[in-house]
């Protein structure tokens, strides 16, 4: 996932779809909350974590001690936004 691209997408697009189904009447506001807690607990640590490791700037070992919400986002701001 080195593409800056495709990483902007596996970010952007989950967001948007939610915000859709919400507010074309698909989700409730207890799926809403739901599925933005699962955005941000699982899903975008797993794609940050990707993103670096497939840049070389985390290994798999690394894993583990970055997985404390925004840590991983946090601390790599700048190598996960940008093609450096």
């Amino acid at each position: 996932m080195k593409s800056i691209l495709v990483y902007y997408l596996l970010v952007f697009l989950p967001i948007i779809g939610i915000i859709f189904l919400t507010r074309e009447g698909y989700f409730n506001s207890f799926e809403f909350v739901t599925s933005l807690f699962t955005y941000v607990i699982v899903y975008r640590p797993v794609i940050d974590f990707l993103r670096l490791k497939s840049k070389g700037v985390l290994s798999t070992s690394d894993w583990g001690k970055g997985y404390v919400i925004g840590y991983i986002t946090n601390r790599y701001l700048v190598q996960l936004f940008t093609n450096n």
